[in-house]
């Protein structure tokens, strides 16, 4: 007799999805009460889901100056999906402004023309978010490739001049070829965090 056997292989590789509305990175100030962190439930259309956390402190002149909150979903085949709450804590004598107050600032402002040559002072800006507070820039090329990243941007001379910091698609400090970019700049402007996303222009 003639026997025949087909083995299929069924491999999971989708990592699990986080259930409802995630936490926001916050802002506060001295004194004020630091939320405890949240408990996340997280689902996967193959396996059972396990959601650990954790929590970070950074200290600066003996006082907490940043909690960062980190929850990690993993399913039966090892597959994992994070998320993390950065909450930033700022002196008593830094003004944020009030989402109710009279005294609003004034709209962002990006500046979206990047030069490269050495000297100029055309680099990816923005101004009038709120003070202490972080801003993220993710800048992509026109392949939806990731080249730039920060989480502290335009702090201790962080800036985009049209250089990569992500390394695999062009390599780290080396220069971006001209072109059309795309950013998504995430901030917070009277206390609100928000979200910008346009292009940038590097020549």
């Amino acid at each position: 007799s003639i026997v025949h056997r087909q083995n299929i292989k069924v491999s999971d590789t989708t990592p699990p999805t986080f259930v409802g509305d995630l936490p926001k990175d916050i802002t506060l100030q001295e004194g004020d009460n630091i939320p405890m962190q949240a408990s996340l439930t997280a689902t996967d259309g193959c396996s059972n889901t396990m959601v650990t956390h954790s929590e970070n402190r950074e200290v600066e002149g003996g006082k907490v100056s940043k909690v960062v909150y980190t929850w990690v979903a993993t399913d039966a085949c090892g597959n994992k999906t994070t998320h993390k709450q950065v909450i930033t804590i700022v002196p008593k004598s830094s003004h944020i402004p009030d989402s109710a107050s009279t005294e609003r600032r004034e709209e962002i402002r990006v500046y979206n023309a990047v030069s490269t040559e050495s000297g100029s002072e055309n680099y990816f800006k923005v101004e009038y978010t709120d003070p202490n507070t972080l801003i993220s820039v993710v800048i992509f090329n026109e392949m939806g490739l990731q080249v730039y990243a920060s989480d502290h941007y335009q702090e201790n001379g962080e800036i985009f001049r049209g250089y990569a910091n992500v390394s695999g698609v062009v390599g780290t400090g080396q220069r971006l070829p001209s072109g059309t970019y795309f950013y998504i700049l995430t901030y917070f402007h009277n206390r609100q965090q928000e979200v910008k996303k346009g292009f940038l222009y590097v020549k």
